[in-house]
């Protein structure tokens, strides 16, 4: 008998431990309780996700005009870079190749230069208004060549720059 109390005792105290957990809400036990009953309620509702708008970016050509490569020369361009997407969204935006520019004539480099945003940095967040849309300036500076006399009279030398942008925060 003494066995038996003992068999039973440990086995409600590891019944009563067991219940120590988390508690089970009544409806998780029986769905029909919260159709049932007076004192309870429930609602279901909707997570939703939306993809911001596309974004778009749009930047102007620049025409640094005549220079004769005699010094490394800078020049601002404002509102030369114009953003559209989502309204009251921040973008961050920079450039590929760090903003390096080089300036060949097809087979040879001649000389070299940077992009930049109006202040002077390589990467520049950006918020977008009401409208959804965003403008920010270009500093374009070029290089003297490192070696003199390989200019050729008359002709326009290209270089390439790309400006990349995302939202930030997404």
């Amino acid at each position: 008998m003494k066995k038996l109390l003992s068999v039973l005792f440990i086995l409600g105290s590891v019944a009563a431990l067991a219940n120590d957990g988390p508690s089970t809400l009544p409806a998780d036990v029986d769905p029909a309780f919260c159709f049932s009953n007076p004192c309870s309620a429930e609602d279901k509702f909707n997570v939703n996700v939306r993809v911001p708008e596309q974004l778009v970016i749009t930047v102007d050509d620049v025409e640094f005009g005549l220079w004769c490569g005699t010094k490394t020369v800078s020049k601002d361009f404002t509102n030369a870079v114009k953003v559209n997407g989502e309204k009251n969204q921040n973008v961050k935006l920079g450039f590929k190749n760090s903003g390096n520019l080089y300036f060949n004539d097809g087979l040879a480099l001649k000389f070299t230069g940077k992009v930049a945003f109006a202040g002077g940095a390589a990467e520049e967040s950006v918020t977008l208004n009401g409208s959804g849309a965003a403008q920010t300036g270009l500093k374009v500076t070029v290089n003297k060549p490192a070696i003199p006399g390989l200019l050729t009279a008359g002709k326009t030398y290209t270089a390439h720059a790309t400006v990349v942008g995302s939202y930030d925060g997404f």
